[in-house]
């Protein structure tokens, strides 16, 4: 006959069993979830009462994630319900964490041959395309027909047509 405290054990195990496995699984889920992209530059740290931490390395990463957090935030809970997932935190790396880069070397003034090779947008005191210009120039339709909605509304507001 096996002792209560072996049984209660035994229970406690498979519990505490399960309950690693969905930890696991969570955790591991965040490709799936935010995409190959977001994910390689994130990931999710911590779970506690509720609140997701999220490790980005940049902070035009988190800016982008913020973008996305509800849509992020309700596969999260689809996928996990039994976690109570209530918000999304997202932070940089802790200043003795962060990996830095290598300093890059200073750059060399242009010699005036080399200035020569560049296009004429980048030549010193040549004239600049103008932001059509550039934006003609884009390969991606759908980049380009942001940007310029984008345009558009920024010339509307600074000629006070609102």
């Amino acid at each position: 006959m096996e002792k209560a405290g072996d049984i209660f054990r035994a229970l406690l195990d498979r519990r505490l069993l399960a309950r690693g496995e969905q930890y696991a699984a969570f955790f591991g889920s965040w490709t799936q979830v935010a995409g190959d992209q977001i994910s390689a530059h994130s990931e999710i740290k911590d779970i506690r009462h509720g609140v997701v931490v999220i490790e980005v390395d940049h902070p035009g990463w988190i800016q982008l994630i913020q973008l996305r957090q509800h849509s992020l935030l309700e596969a999260l809970r689809r996928r996990f319900p039994d976690l109570g997932i209530r918000v999304l935190r997202l932070q940089l790396p802790r200043a003795g964490e962060r990996q830095e880069a290598p300093p890059v070397p200073p750059a060399a003034p242009p010699r005036a041959e080399a200035t020569a090779e560049l296009p004429a947008e980048d030549r010193p005191g040549e004239p600049t395309p103008s932001a059509q210009e550039t934006l003609e120039q884009l390969p991606h339709n759908e980049l380009r027909a942001v940007l310029q909605r984008l345009a558009d509304g920024i010339s509307k507001r600074a000629s006070g047509k609102s």
